[in-house]
C-alpha cells in the first residue's frame, strides 16, 4: 500500500474525474484515495473490503497495485463529488468522516 506521501504525490485534482481516461482508471482501481488539501488527512474511498481480504490472507478480485488518488478539500462540495463519482462508477464508496 502506498505511503501518505506517495499518495499525495500521485494525486490528481478531483475535477479530473470528468476526463474519460480518469473514469476508466477509477473503474479498474483496487483502491481509490482522497487527499485533503486543507489537512494531512488521507482517506480511503474505495477498496476497504479488498484491504480486509488481504489482511486476512484471502484473495481479492482487484489488484491493490492499481491505485488512484485525488486531491480535494474535504470541507467543500468536492468531498460529496468524489463520494458520488465513486458510488456511480464502483457501486459503493467506503468513505467515513471522522465524525461518523
Amino acid at each position: 500500500m502506498p505511503s501518505q506521501q506517495t499518495l499525495r504525490e500521485m494525486a490528481s485534482p478531483v475535477q479530473r474525474i470528468e476526463e474519460p481516461d480518469i473514469r476508466e482508471q477509477m473503474k479498474e482501481a483496487g483502491l481509490i484515495w482522497g487527499c485533503d488539501t486543507a489537512s494531512d488527512c488521507v482517506a480511503l474511498f474505495y477498496g476497504r473490503e479488498m484491504l480486509e481480504d488481504i489482511s486476512k490472507g484471502r484473495d481479492s478480485e482487484f489488484d491493490p497495485q492499481i491505485t488512484i488518488a485525488f486531491e480535494l478539500d474535504f470541507r467543500t462540495e468536492e468531498l460529496e463529488y468524489l463520494c458520488a463519482a465513486v458510488q456511480k462508477l464502483r457501486g459503493a464508496h467506503c468513505y467515513q468522516s471522522e465524525d461518523d
